[in-house]
């Protein structure tokens, strides 16, 4: 899959995932794509720096593996690479409920708590002296 990501990238290399998975031959053979080499493709990618190519990948891990929580926690950190807080919060979660023993998981989202509540600040305004009122809300 990383030569036609290379070559013609992660939408090709997904579609060509799903063509394989269809394929008679392969299926005659019993020839199975597992999920830790899915998440080792998104893996490589990510330490590239290929961030959303990386998703892509954690995220088709996710749709052929969705009762394994070690899917969830891989597109979490994705994302949480990515920036993209409230995805990396959301996956972390589901990999939480999927296996409540994931440590890893657990950790993340404390720390993601404790960096992020400070910064995530809804202000309103008073209409009696038009100034700001903040308050934080809890993830």
């Amino acid at each position: 899959m990383l030569k036609i990501i290379n070559d013609k990238g992660v939408a090709a290399a997904i579609e060509q995932f799903y063509k394989f998975k269809e394929d008679q031959f392969q299926k005659i053979l019993k020839i199975d794509i597992q999920w830790g080499e899915i998440d080792s493709l998104g893996y490589l990618l990510l330490d590239e720096g290929r961030r959303s190519e990386a998703i892509a990948i954690f995220k088709l891990n996710v749709s052929e593996h969705p009762d394994l929580w070690a899917v969830y926690d891989s597109l979490g950190e994705a994302y949480l690479k990515n920036g993209d807080i409230e995805l990396a919060i959301g996956n972390y979660k589901r990999s939480l409920e999927l296996n409540p023993q994931n440590t890893n998981a657990l950790e993340i989202l404390k720390k993601i708590g404790k960096a992020y509540l400070t910064h995530i600040v809804v202000c309103t305004w008073r209409e009696s002296n038009m100034q700001p009122a903040i308050r934080s809300r809890v993830l």
